[in-house]
This record gives C-alpha cells, structure tokens and sequence, in this order.
C-alpha cells in the first residue's frame, strides 16, 4: 500500500552512519542511527533496506530497527573494507573490497546473486566505478589506481562471460578514474577527480 512505502536515504557524517526514513505526505520523518559504519543501500521487494557494511551485508527492519546480519563480507580480513557496490538489471548486487589504507591488491570485486556471493576478481587495489549497460550485456569497473576501465561481457542471467577487457585507459590523464554511471541512452558517465567525463 502506498501508506507504506518509504524513502530511505543513507547520511554519513565523518564515520558515522544514519539511515534516513522519509515517509509518505502527513508522516513523520525518521533518522536512524545505525551503530556500525555501512556505506551504501539500496530497498529490498518490502522496503527495509539492505546495508553495505564495513565487514557484513545487513537486512534493516525499518520498523523495527532491528539489523539482521545477512552474510559476513571479508569478516577475517582486518585490513580491508567494502568500497564500491551497484546492482545490475537481473537484481544482482556487484560489490569490491579495498584495503582501508589501499594496500596494494588487497581487494577484491563479488557478485551476490540469489544469495549467494562469488568474489569474481582479485589482487585489485581500489575497485571502483561499478555500472552496466541498459541491455545487460555488459559491466564495467576499473582499479582505480591503473587507470584503466574494464568491461566485462555478461551473459543471459548476468554472469560474467570469460575475462574483463580494457575498455578506456585514463593512466595518461588528470585524475582517476572512480564512480559511475551509464543513462538511459547508453552514455557512460565517468567521475575521475574533480572532472565528470561522458562517453558514448
């Protein structure tokens, strides 16, 4: 029901972390405060959002409050922390690891599909600037650190198709290559420093 249905906004502030609720008209607002540092959201089929976490992927009940471990994310590796995180069209979560002082290929890029979590690629340094095309045909993700955005062919179900390729190299250029995004008209949208590039 639509009285139900809520917005929910994930604020961080230094290395905290709260959840913002924003109901529907004539509702009051919610701010949670979550006590573990997570970094990234995104609403399951009810609403209450799954959390990115430093170490874990969390189900929060936001009428509760309760947070629900769902499954630990390199828990046995102190030295690493999530970094990046998308979801492509067939309802899949792509996430990286990264050391949290970018230690040289410390992390790691994952693939969680129908609950269950595959690490697809590792000795990567800083995963980031994860996106896919309209189509589903295919992901992109660079390490940072070399300059160079990767794309990986994906298959009917999404699954990853032989190896990344090299897709563009920015090695050459000011800045890194970190978030992004492709629009409605297949236009790569790339943040590298304090520039946003735009390629068709």
């Amino acid at each position: 029901m639509a009285s139900e249905q809520r917005t929910t906004l994930l604020v961080q502030y230094f290395r905290a972390t709260a959840l913002l609720a924003i109901p529907p008209l004539r509702e009051r607002m919610a701010i949670i405060s979550l006590i573990t540092w997570f970094h990234w959201q995104r609403p399951l089929m009810r609403g209450d959002p799954l959390l990115v976490g430093e170490d874990r992927l969390s189900r929060f009940d936001l009428i509760s409050g309760n947070n629900e471990r769902f499954c630990d994310f390199e828990a046995d590796n102190p030295i690493t922390r999530s970094n990046d995180a998308r979801t492509d069209r067939y309802g899949s979560l792509w996430l990286s690891s990264m050391g949290k002082a970018a230690e040289k290929g410390a992390g790691s890029l994952y693939r969680l599909h129908r609950g269950k979590l595959t690490r697809l690629r590792s000795g990567l340094t800083i995963p980031n600037a994860l996106c896919f095309s309209a189509n589903g045909k295919f992901a992109w993700f660079t390490d940072t650190v070399t300059g160079v955005m990767m794309r990986w062919a994906l298959d009917n179900d999404g699954r990853p198709k032989g190896g990344p390729t090299p897709w563009a190299d920015f090695s050459s250029t000011p800045g890194n290559p970190d978030g992004a995004v492709v629009d409605s008209e297949g236009c790569l949208w790339l943040a590298s420093g304090v520039r946003v590039k735009w390629y068709a």
